[in-house]
């Protein structure tokens, strides 16, 4: 059975860190329409304001519009305590962030990024596959406290390249006092489809699905 539970702390920790982005994005976005406006208003007819320049300026405000919108979806959704397959439908297209530590391994590349909570004196990365079999395992080069990615080439600690599928980053490790830490796990990917899966809302990304309450950022697709 697949279940999902939202803790309302981490909500409102959520809901209150998207409102404040949000904030300081419109106001970066009225800030860049006066600056531009007054740039326009008293701009040198002789020498007027080269075209390329303003192209950019607009492309500019127009990736500021962007991650306005993104943060918004994500407020409604966090809003609605886990969400709904209806609030879901928006995402698809776009790319997500989720805490979890299954992706899929597509075309010889699969990725992930994980959270330390503090610096690690050591610090493992083992992938395993949908069985629970340890497929690779190796150090990790880089052990300080905060966010890093790991880029999976799909190759076996043999050497053989793994077949496409879901496959599972563990990461474990001890802080300089030898005590364990707890590293936390992302994924991300393009949202394909929502479907709701014992009374939770879920989203394709790949093979897996992602609970929607486990999404942590909202982005555009790239092109």
């Amino acid at each position: 059975m697949v279940t999902s539970t939202t803790n309302p702390a981490a909500v409102g920790s959520i809901a209150n860190s998207i409102n404040a982005s949000r904030d300081r994005l419109v106001n970066a976005q009225e800030t860049f329409m006066k600056l531009l406006t007054t740039q326009l208003r008293n701009q040198d007819p002789l020498s007027p304001l080269d075209s390329t320049q303003f192209t950019q300026q607009l492309t500019q405000m127009t990736g500021v519009e962007q991650q306005i919108y993104g943060n918004q979806l994500l407020e409604n959704l966090v809003s609605q305590n886990g969400g709904s397959l209806t609030s879901a439908v928006g995402l698809i297209g776009r790319s997500v962030t989720a805490q979890g530590s299954v992706t899929s391994l597509s075309n010889g590349a699969a990725n992930w990024a994980y959270n330390l909570p503090a610096n690690a004196g050591d610090l493992n990365l083992e992938v395993l596959d949908s069985s629970g079999r340890s497929v690779w395992s190796g150090p990790a080069a880089d052990r300080a406290v905060g966010s890093h990615t790991f880029n999976w080439n799909g190759r076996t600690s043999a050497g053989a390249a793994a077949p496409d599928g879901e496959y599972r980053l563990l990461v474990t490790g001890h802080n300089a006092a030898g005590e364990p830490i707890t590293p936390t796990t992302f994924v991300s990917g393009i949202v394909s489809a929502v479907q709701t899966v014992n009374g939770a809302t879920q989203l394709t990304v790949g093979r897996s699905l992602l609970a929607l309450s486990s999404v942590v950022g909202v982005a555009q697709a790239a092109p």
